[in-house]
């Protein structure tokens, strides 16, 4: 049966405060939506997402932070499980499966971006680009900016080539 995104919302909302926190609670050991269902006698699934988002709004001064702790710590359960099965049974399927839980995890965490990127600069020196806010800059500021970036692109690629020119 299904119901209304609606109705949906309604009935997560009425769930009482004790039952959000022990939906937090299986979250965090890894339980899937269904598997909060059925330990905590919910009618619906999809009612869980809704009663775990309102708990981590409840619960937490900045809920994002603690989304990707959730997630982490859900990630890690399933990296030993896998693990755990590797041991016991070791097969490519299962070696897949950690590699692709261990991916997930280093991209959630941001290990796999870049640290800091070098160009070289007119003198064959390094540059060090730093991430800068352009909040607040106007529409002229932004396009005097971009202006700019492109008459320095084109006067790099116009110069002569210097290095063949004798003294």
């Amino acid at each position: 049966m299904l119901i209304s995104r609606k109705d949906a919302r309604t009935l997560a909302l009425s769930v009482k405060p004790e039952v959000r926190k022990q939906a937090l609670h299986l979250r965090s050991k890894g339980y899937s939506n269904y598997d909060i269902s059925e330990e905590l006698d919910l009618p619906y699934p999809h009612v869980v997402e809704i009663v775990l988002k309102q708990a981590v709004l409840e619960s937490h001064s900045d809920p994002r932070k603690f989304q990707r702790q959730l997630e982490e710590a859900r990630l890690e359960h399933l990296f030993r499980q896998a693990h755990q099965a590797f041991t016991t049974n070791p097969t490519v399927d299962w070696y897949d499966r950690l590699l692709k839980t261990s991916e997930r995890k280093s991209k959630l965490l941001g290990l796999d971006s870049p640290i800091e990127q070098v160009i070289t600069g007119k003198d064959g020196g390094s540059i060090k680009v730093e991430s800068i806010s352009m909040k607040g800059l106007s529409d002229e500021d932004l396009a005097s900016l971009k202006a700019l970036a492109l008459k320095a692109c084109q006067s790099s690629s116009n110069e002569p080539d210097r290095s063949d020119t004798s003294d």
